[in-house]
């Protein structure tokens, strides 16, 4: 990309290493993480689950507790039959439904969850609404780990951010909004096993999962759009491929192959333009990914349900596809999540 790249990139590698150098990963610190008492709206401290198994169910869950007083929940439980799905989204503080609970650092979550969820229509397009069938669902579970958590500060390959920077113009603007919009995110593979009642039927449910925690500032009106695959093979087995666009930092992708504990990073030469921007999820879509250690997959995917949440009044929309994946003509499921900007303007970037 030329040499003014180049001396960028380096200037980013040397500031990244060193800050990481400075600040390393705290695994007590990241997990009991609470907000400030001075916290504002944008300082968020989210708790994400999600299990996927191969015969069909899914169960996802988010807690993120906002400053000023609210949640933004989720709690959708999915199976080949029907949808549920919490209507209402955001709560003060006192009076949310779901309930998230540490009980052994970088090993055990429980949660709790007792309110209404809906019953989704499904059109022709796997878009979700909501029906006017509401049920009252109480559910209890637990998360277990079963491999280390990977760290996108500590742990991301350096040369992924630097690069990503470094595509940027470093004005003025830039050196704000890099500094003001910091964040942690951490994500880490293991089971996951519930007990639901949902009106009168009762559902036990377990499979394979993952959890991220996040914390610092989001403003959803500042992204301009971003896709999340997650890919559950089996037991320890999975792909991850991300790509955010923010304003300072248009670029990244980032992903990850982890099996048994052992964590792959994507290669720097991996891109995301043969997947379409329709400003949702697409109902079929596939794309390539490349190791660092040169391993290959081709991952084809199909939506079977795809459920928007509507975050600052309209101004970002977030779809939270769930469906399988076919990886290297092996099965897996997962979320195929897309998000975009109000502004359609904001989300046509070239790579």
């Amino acid at each position: 990309m030329g040499l003014k790249f180049n001396i960028k990139k380096s200037i980013m590698l040397a500031s990244i290493k060193k800050k990481n150098k400075d600040h390393p990963f705290d695994l007590e610190r990241y997990e009991t993480h609470q907000l400030p008492k001075a916290a504002n709206r944008f300082d968020i401290n989210s708790f994400y689950f999600s299990a996927h198994s191969l015969d069909g169910q899914s169960l996802l869950l988010r807690k993120a507790v906002r400053g000023e007083g609210f949640s933004e929940i989720w709690f959708v439980y999915h199976t080949k039959d029907a949808t549920y799905v919490n209507k209402k989204t955001t709560y003060h503080n006192e009076k949310v439904p779901l309930e998230v609970h540490l009980i052994e650092i970088g090993k055990k979550w429980q949660f709790v969850f007792k309110g209404k969820l809906t019953k989704m229509k499904i059109d022709e397009t796997k878009v979700a609404t909501y029906s006017d069938e509401e049920v009252e669902v109480e559910a209890s579970g637990e998360f277990i780990s079963d491999s280390p958590i990977f760290d996108f500060t500590s742990h991301l390959d350096p040369e992924l951010l630097a690069q990503a920077l470094a595509k940027e113009k470093w004005d003025k603007r830039f050196k704000h909004d890099i500094k003001l919009n910091q964040q942690v995110h951490v994500e880490q593979q293991g089971t996951m096993t519930a007990s639901l009642k949902i009106g009168e039927q009762t559902f036990d449910f377990s499979a394979n999962a993952m959890r991220d925690h996040s914390f610092g500032r989001r403003d959803w009106d500042y992204m301009n759009r971003h896709i999340w695959l997650m890919a559950i093979i089996r037991k320890g087995e999975s792909l991850n491929l991300n790509r955010v666009s923010y304003p300072h930092m248009k670029h990244l992708i980032t992903g990850y192959y982890e099996k048994d504990g052992r964590v792959e990073q994507i290669s720097a030469d991996n891109h995301t333009t043969s997947i379409p921007t329709v400003g949702c999820t697409p109902e079929r879509f596939k794309y390539h990914v490349e190791l660092k250690n040169a391993i290959k997959f081709d991952v084809k995917a199909e939506v079977e349900v795809i459920i928007p949440f509507i975050f600052n009044e309209g101004k970002y929309i977030l779809f939270e596809g769930i469906g399988t994946f076919d990886i290297n003509r092996r099965k897996a499921r997962g979320i195929m999540e897309f998000g975009f900007n109000e502004d359609e303007t904001r989300w046509q970037i070239n790579e």
